[in-house]
């Protein structure tokens, strides 16, 4: 190798290149990038089936004793952000780009 692994948070990314170059491949990158996708879909079915449920509670609340959790949005367009969600993975059109990621309801 041309040089030591380099140190730090980041050390176990790299590898070693035919050049004899440490670098982070683009593979590992995607992983990352992938993994962190996951993650962020786990979290927001969550919050989603929270909504769900708040949006349940709410029709059979009286005036006023709303769940103070409730976020903006009927439950027909949380549905569909649900399962805009559950297909957040490959082959979905931009994924695993956060750019591309569905947005809740507002």
């Amino acid at each position: 190798m041309a040089s030591q692994r380099p140190e730090g948070d980041q050390w176990a990314d790299y590898t070693a290149q035919i050049d004899g170059i440490w670098a982070i491949s683009e593979e590992t990158i995607l992983a990352k990038i992938v993994a962190q996708e996951t993650v962020w879909r786990s979290a927001e079915l969550l919050v989603i089936g929270r909504q769900l449920e708040a949006i349940e509670e709410a029709e059979v609340a009286d005036a006023g004793d709303e769940p103070v959790d409730l976020l903006p949005g009927t439950r027909k367009q949380w549905l569909k952000y649900r399962s805009l969600v559950s297909n957040w993975d490959e082959g979905a059109a931009g994924y695993p780009h956060q750019a591309s990621r569905p947005i809740r309801p507002a």
